[in-house]
């Protein structure tokens, strides 16, 4: 890349930067954004930046390790060097005892040897290395953890991307807006919570969708975590999507609601297998629509908790049906076909179920 040559092309202000007049001429980069509309080249440039900056990022702190490393192994032997320079047999110290206490002094400069174990400069010599190596563990500690930050942080962007693709794929058919936000502040003052903002087309109603690449979050959890999103984004409906099952802790399953407005799924199993084919985005994002649309705000009354809440059981028992089905698929090689269409019949029933549910609520 070729930076421009005028020297205001290039600046911070605040959060921001700004770049005028930038040339790259690199066939590859160029051939990347050629291939894109142009209302989509913004978007890509700044999450290229955002990439790039994390992976020079993440390289400084290794040099950083490995620097710390050396300046703290050239101090300790330079300060070694000086002490065996100084109290040497020949050293100036050596020198100046025998010259003041004459034969007596042999005694007075082992007292003064640092090499003897005991003396008070070898027990100096012990401190000031240990504590040169505590200090130097904990810059070390500290770089190291700066670059797993960094690496969790770029693992965490792939998975918020993955996402954003399936909700725009959701989204699409009713032209609703999909808003990335997990970088912007909302309500809450500095709280950048909620990764992305759904705003139904004609209601104006938001739904916020906070994504989570975790070990564990339970019920408890969940709750805490979409309040905050949805307070922070204004939204009358929270999703929270794990990227495992196996995270989603305290009976959740692939698929549960809590209080009529919140909802967490989970997209993979523990082996990392896609739950409905990688449809699990679209299942949750109509679910969230019907239950936020500004129809149901005007029925609310007439809406059936308990049938809400078996449906939710309904489409949990059918995805874990699926799941296990198509894993039976990999060990039956001779029924196969009939397993796997037996699984494909159990997720058609799931979306005729979801097509019910969206209807009865009258947000289809």
């Amino acid at each position: 890349m070729v930076a421009p040559e005028r020297t205001d092309a290039v600046s911070v202000d605040g959060d921001r930067l700004k770049i005028r007049d930038l040339e790259v001429p690199d066939p590859e980069v160029a051939s990347y954004f050629g291939d894109l509309p142009e209302s989509e080249r913004p978007e890509k440039l700044a999450r290229a930046l955002r990439i790039g900056v994390l992976a020079i990022t993440s390289t400084g702190a290794a040099q950083n390790v490995n620097f710390v490393e050396k300046a703290f192994d050239a101090m300790r032997s330079e300060f070694d060097r000086k002490m065996d320079l100084v109290f040497d047999e020949k050293g100036p110290v050596s020198d100046a005892i025998a010259r003041n206490f004459g034969a007596d002094g042999a005694v007075i400069r082992d007292h003064f040897n640092p090499d003897r174990e005991g003396s008070p400069l070898h027990s100096l010599r012990e401190y000031l290395n240990r504590t040169l190596a505590e200090i130097r563990d904990a810059i070390n500690a500290r770089e190291a953890a700066r670059e797993a930050a960094a690496k969790g942080t770029q693992k965490g962007r792939r998975f918020e991307e993955q996402c954003k693709e399936g909700l725009e794929e959701a989204a699409r058919p009713y032209s609703d807006a999909i808003d990335p936000t997990g970088d912007v502040s909302g309500r809450a003052g500095k709280s950048k919570k909620g990764d992305f903002v759904a705003t139904l087309d004609g209601s104006g109603k938001r739904i916020v969708f906070e994504m989570k690449d975790v070990e564990r979050i339970g019920p408890t959890g969940v709750r805490a975590e979409l309040k905050e999103a949805m307070d922070n984004r204004d939204a009358a409906y929270g999703v929270l999507v794990a990227r495992s099952r196996a995270s989603l802790a305290g009976g959740i399953g692939w698929f549960n609601e809590y209080d009529g407005n919140k909802l967490a799924c989970a997209l993979e199993d523990a082996e990392g297998n896609p739950a409905m084919d990688g449809g699990m985005i679209e299942v949750a994002y109509r679910w969230a629509r019907a239950r936020a649309a500004e129809a149901l705000e005007a029925r609310e009354g007439e809406v059936d908790a308990a049938l809400i809440k078996e449906k939710v059981k309904e489409i949990g028992d059918h995805i874990s049906e699926a799941r296990s089905i198509k894993r039976e698929c990999t060990n039956i090689d001779n029924s196969s076909k009939k397993i796997r269409d037996w699984a494909e019949s159990a997720e058609k029933g799931l979306k005729a179920k979801i097509d019910a549910v969206v209807e009865s609520l009258g947000a289809g």
